[in-house]
């Protein structure tokens, strides 16, 4: 029998990103910038992902679908993460859906 595990998009998710995953990463932080064609950009400081010591980038499951969820698709060689999983990152307190 199955085992059905149940995700939040609200939980937080924890992946690996690639050299492209961080491009595409700094390319959607750019994009309002690029919309908006504002005079002065934000700080780069902002548009880089947070990757840890063991090299995992944190999302909101949501936030991660709506960056990269176009990447993902039959025959696509350009990952954006790797290895292709997504760890469930611990969830902080008072914040715990049911």
């Amino acid at each position: 029998m199955e085992e059905l595990v149940k995700i939040n998009l609200n939980d937080r998710i924890k992946v690996k990103l690639t050299v492209k995953g961080i491009k595409a990463y700094i390319d959607h932080m750019n994009e309002p910038n690029e919309r908006a064609k504002i005079g002065r950009p934000i700080k780069t400081k902002w548009l880089l992902p947070s990757i840890d010591d063991e090299g995992y980038t944190q999302f909101q499951l949501w936030e991660f679908i709506n960056i990269f969820g176009h990447y993902f698709y039959l025959g696509n060689n350009d990952v954006v993460i790797m290895p292709l999983e997504i760890v469930k990152a611990e969830q902080p307190r008072g914040g715990e859906q049911e």
